[in-house]
């Protein structure tokens, strides 16, 4: 007897242990066969009585009785038994009929979602809500890189793309895994369910596509503290895989979209080289035809300047002439600067170096404004960019050659540096005090030849531009009048692409 009561008590901890039944699927079926076995006995106990009291009196009652009483019993029996269980799920189990419809809407609105961004708030955010969970986070896998989200979150030090987690997410043998690392022999797998037990999350869903294994779905404890049970594993692993078809779906989108992006930019790439081309045989011509006559000029102008040292009208106008001689040669120069730049040629550059060097030289040049103090500020980080070093000497010293003729009587300059960790590349800043610029003149600067300088082509923001471009980089202008202007320039570590070609 002693050893007959210890069956259902270890059938009782063996169910809270491993999860082998929902205990609510236990409670409403021993219920329901509960009723309905006491329905049986007593409606058969009744007809019993009653029948032999009002037909055979004391007569026993026929088999044939007995088996038509049978049959009517199997017949009624499943449909009772699942009409009683329905009565007591909608009484006491109401959420195990919210799973099956909210698993019939999300399932319905993930096939029909084909942006990564829309997905994913459904994952994160919806679902959970809906299905009374307290958190979720959903990591892709992309060969040996991974994205998370939300983005802000960690999961230790784990290189998941060939973690232990994944080895056995990817067999076909389970779609999930409940973290409970002290009931694990692999030392790996216990070392990152204990990582993402500190994360917050106890539940992992694989997320297979058609041909790959695609990632994974982080669930957070339930709200109330209730555990998981097998129904609820069985609904969101359902949910899980139609999610997998669907992010399968939206990652491939995301990847042609992107595609679609940089056949743009190499469309516009090519265009552009073609149109500097036809710009180049122009200005080539261009320059051939007025460099010529320039030169006789000014060197005429320049004999008869030696030759009438005495007649002080005449010298003047001849230094006008040679004065605007060197204007138009240096025009012609900008002219073939534009045309001529060529795609970059990529080196390892480390871009506060370039600067802190490009800045001692202009400092001591003839052409810096001792009353402008410069200083630099910040870091871009101690990794170097690729790129062509004279190319962004050259857009630099523009710059800070511009910030200084808008601050004439003096003022600030400052570079600064910063680190774009999520986009993979660096910020550098220019920023000045000067008298800034009209919003209807700011529109403008980096058109080729607008200008707003007595003296200048409006060539130097237009070379800058294309050059920063060429490194598939963005510059940007802001300006307030009164106060200054800020121009800034953005620059990826390793450009992909380039005019001329990729790199």
């Amino acid at each position: 007897m002693a050893f007959a009561a210890l069956i259902p008590i270890s059938f009782l901890l063996a169910i809270l242990r491993y999860r082998l039944m929902h205990i609510d699927e236990i409670i409403s079926t021993s219920v329901a066969y509960s009723i309905l076995l006491t329905a049986l006995f007593l409606s058969y106990t009744g007809i019993l009585v009653i029948l032999k009291q009002s037909l055979w009196g004391n007569k026993v009652l026929t088999e044939g009785s007995f088996v038509a009483y049978l049959v009517i019993v199997a017949i009624l029996f499943d449909p009772a038994k699942n009409r009683i269980k329905l009565i007591i799920d909608k009484a006491f189990f109401r959420d195990k009929l919210n799973y099956r419809k909210l698993l019939h809407h999300y399932s319905q609105k993930v096939a029909t979602t084909l942006e990564l961004s829309e997905l994913i708030d459904l994952l994160i955010q919806k679902i959970p809500t809906d299905f009374r969970i307290s958190r979720a986070s959903v990591m892709i896998l992309e060969g040996r890189r991974s994205r998370l989200y939300p983005q802000h979150l960690r999961f230790g030090s784990a290189p998941w793309s060939r973690s232990a987690l994944v080895e056995a997410l990817n067999n076909e043998k389970t779609n999930y895994i409940i973290c409970e690392p002290e009931k694990i022999d692999d030392f790996r797998l216990a070392r990152e369910m204990e990582e993402i037990l500190e994360a917050g999350y106890v539940v992992v869903l694989s997320l297979k596509g058609s041909k790959s294994f695609l990632g994974m779905y982080f669930l957070g404890p339930k709200l109330g503290g209730s555990l998981y049970t097998s129904a609820d594993i069985q609904v969101l692993t359902t949910l899980a895989l139609n999610v997998s078809f669907a992010m399968e779906n939206a990652l491939m989108y995301e990847s042609l979209q992107k595609s679609k992006r940089q056949l743009q930019e190499i469309y516009s790439q090519l265009l552009q080289s073609e149109q500097m081309a036809r710009i180049g045989e122009i200005a080539s011509v261009v320059a051939h035809e007025i460099r010529n006559p320039l030169g006789i000029i000014r060197s005429s102008a320049q004999y008869l300047t030696e030759d009438m040292e005495s007649n002080a009208s005449t010298k003047e106008v001849l230094d006008f002439i040679i004065e605007e001689s060197d204007r138009l040669n240096q025009v012609v120069n900008n002219l073939l600067d534009m045309a001529r730049v060529k795609p970059p040629t990529f080196s390892e550059v480390y871009i506060d170096e370039l600067i802190t060097q490009m800045l001692d030289k202009w400092e001591k040049s003839n052409k810096h404004n001792p009353a402008v103090t410069i200083t630099q500020t910040g870091s871009p980080g101690r990794r170097p960019i690729y790129a062509d070093e004279k190319q962004l000497r050259q857009v630099f010293l523009n710059l800070v050659q511009n910030s200084e003729e808008a601050m004439p009587d003096g003022g600030n300059l400052n570079i600064g540096f910063s680190e774009d960790k999520k986009n993979g590349g660096i910020i550098v800043s220019v920023s000045d005090t000067g008298r800034g610029i009209p919003e209807e003149v700011a529109q403008n600067v980096f058109k080729k030849f607008f200008t707003t300088k007595d003296n200048g082509l409006g060539l130097g923001l237009a070379v800058c531009q294309q050059i920063i471009e060429a490194h598939n980089g963005s510059i940007t202008f802001e300006s307030t009048l009164g106060e200054g202007t800020t121009v800034t320039v953005w620059l990826p570590r390793k450009p992909h692409s380039a005019v001329g070609g990729l790199w």
